[in-house]
């Protein structure tokens, strides 16, 4: 498995799961360990008993045009125009993790370009999936709105749905 591998398409499953119980079993099962805030917001997911195939695809902001502060929806918006892709539903954030689990390089990470979903305090949120050092893995959130959010240069690979 090639990490990190830009402008590529990975397929993935969904409808797998069909439930947060059964997300949060598989995470566990291969590994992964959620945050506080990517628990709540993980409860609040919807995960589809209906099996469907979509392709991911990963750019990094340099690809998109996005450098300097961004919003999530600046990254959203370069992405439509640049390479004709979408948000990914929140789904797609367990599935990467449960389908390749070797994606992301260890001291790495990857943004889920998606709608936030918001925490238990009203926040909204979205997906990181983080690599530590030894290979430990991790599902977090970066909290911050649709609109408000300024990303930082180093958050630089996304994943996004290719329509």
């Amino acid at each position: 498995m090639d990490n990190f591998c830009l402008g590529r398409p990975y397929i993935l499953k969904l409808g797998t799961l069909g439930s947060v119980e059964t997300a949060m079993l598989g995470l566990n099962n291969v590994g992964v360990t959620l945050d506080k805030e990517a628990g709540q917001i993980t409860r609040k997911v919807y995960f589809s008993n209906t099996m469907s195939l979509i392709n991911i695809v990963l750019y990094s902001s340099a690809q998109l045009g996005c450098t300097g502060g961004h919003t999530t929806r600046d990254v959203v918006e370069c992405a439509h125009t640049k390479f004709d892709v979408v948000p990914c539903k929140p789904e797609v954030a367990t599935q990467i993790w449960l389908q390749y689990q070797l994606l992301i390089p260890n001291g790495k990470f990857l943004l889920v370009a998606m709608e936030p979903v918001c925490d238990d305090k009203g926040a909204p949120n979205i997906y990181e999936l983080l690599c530590k050092g030894g290979g430990q893995r991790r599902l977090k959130t970066q909290m911050g709105s649709w609109n408000k959010l300024i990303w930082p240069d180093d958050y630089q690979t996304w994943a996004f749905e290719v329509p």
